[in-house]
C-alpha cells in the first residue's frame, strides 16, 4: 500500500468521494454480475 506515499493526507483529493463511490459501485456491480453469471453458467452445465 504505497498510496500514503503518493497521496499524503495533507494534499487535497482531486476527485470527489461521490465520484469514486459511483465508479466503485458501478464496477463492483459489473464484477459481481460477471462472477454470478459465470457461477450460474457452471451450475447449469453441471446439472
Amino acid at each position: 500500500m504505497s498510496q500514503k506515499e503518493d497521496y499524503p493526507v495533507s494534499d487535497p483529493i482531486p476527485i470527489s468521494l461521490t465520484e469514486v463511490q459511483t465508479v466503485i459501485i458501478e464496477s463492483g456491480n459489473a464484477f459481481a454480475f460477471d462472477i454470478f453469471s459465470k457461477l450460474a453458467g457452471s451450475a447449469d452445465t453441471s446439472i
